[in-house]
């Protein structure tokens, strides 16, 4: 693939994963929706343009984002976590054993979310109370962790729905 196509197909993703975060920003409703389909992007551009590029194109979302959009928050999310998952997932799952693969995504997830909960809460004060939830928290952590491998398992078909169907195409 020549490096025209390369760079044409990260300008286009990153200006795609950036429009999503920007959105995710701004609207009211279905700010996840918003934040998982840069996941999806992220991993378009590991299998179309490659890993290098793919890291270019997370660096420059990550830049743009954090300069020009005003929720850090959303900004702070997209890095640890639905930026990151896409690299995360492509690299454990060379190691092709099914078991070690979901233990080794579930730590990736819980300490992202670690992480975004102490930047919520030191950085961001008042935008994330966990004392507002009104289950217990084992429930609220088991319960998040099963939306991830759900999350996880879409990724999954995606990915075999664009080799099957688009990949020799693009």
């Amino acid at each position: 693939m020549s490096k025209v196509s390369n760079i044409t197909k990260g300008g286009i993703l990153t200006a795609l994963s950036f429009i999503c975060i920007y959105l995710s920003s701004i609207l009211p409703i279905n700010k996840f929706s918003l934040m998982a389909i840069t996941s999806f992007i992220i991993i378009l551009s590991i299998i179309s343009v490659g890993i290098k590029t793919s890291i270019l194109i997370y660096i420059a979302v990550s830049l743009l984002s954090f300069f020009m959009v005003s929720s850090k928050g959303i900004v702070f999310t997209y890095i640890f976590f639905f930026g990151l998952y896409g690299f995360i997932k492509y690299y454990i799952e060379h190691f092709r054993n099914v078991p070690l693969e979901l233990l080794l995504k579930l730590i990736f997830f819980n300490i992202s979310m670690f992480i975004l909960i102490y930047l919520y809460k030191t950085i961001f004060i008042g935008e994330f109370n966990l004392y507002k939830i009104h289950f217990p928290i084992y429930a609220v952590i088991g319960a998040v962790e099963i939306l991830f491998f759900v999350f996880d398992y879409i990724l999954t078909l995606f990915v075999a729905y664009y080799n099957n169907h688009f990949y020799s195409k693009f």
